[in-house]
């Protein structure tokens, strides 16, 4: 299930809003919580080897903790929003890229072009160091390796 990420952001969740009027979350960050807060304890229960959890730099801070490592959609594609996003997991060893040139965009704007997908730079790198990972494999495969790879199978 996939929570948006207007529903968990720290402008709309639990903190004190304009005129020092006390906000209260609404029944969609209630239910947005419970999922974040499910997801832990059934990722705690399994104990998988590897894991993930990814969500733009916000409210999830707050409800599952510092995450593992902060990277940016700019990053891992060209002529998009530099986007801050934090991840959480168990996560292979891989390389995290700075930012490559990316569109300026206002705070809080919306990029419905960009609200709800992971880059495909960034799975297709973690895809590739968790394969690398669980196989041993030595030198590490590199994403034209695993197109090549794929184009065989």
């Amino acid at each position: 299930m996939n929570v948006d990420c207007p529903d968990l952001n720290c402008q709309t969740c639990f903190f004190v809003g304009r005129n020092n009027k006390k906000k209260f979350p609404t029944p969609e960050q209630v239910e947005g919580i419970e999922i974040a807060m499910a997801c832990k304890l059934l990722i705690r229960s399994k104990n998988p080897r590897f894991w993930v959890i990814e969500n733009p730099t916000a409210m999830m801070r707050h409800i599952l903790g510092l995450p593992t490592v902060t990277t940016f959609f700019a990053s891992w594609e060209d002529n998009t929003h530099k986007k801050p996003t934090d991840l959480w997991g168990k996560l292979p060893p891989m390389t995290w890229p700075q930012p490559k040139n990316w569109i300026p965009s206002p705070r809080g704007s919306k990029h419905p072009d960009t609200e709800i997908t992971i880059p495909y730079g960034l799975s297709l790198a973690l895809c590739i160091a968790i394969e690398n990972e669980m196989s041993g494999q030595k030198p590490p495969l590199t994403l034209e390796g695993f197109a090549q790879t794929m184009t065989e199978v």
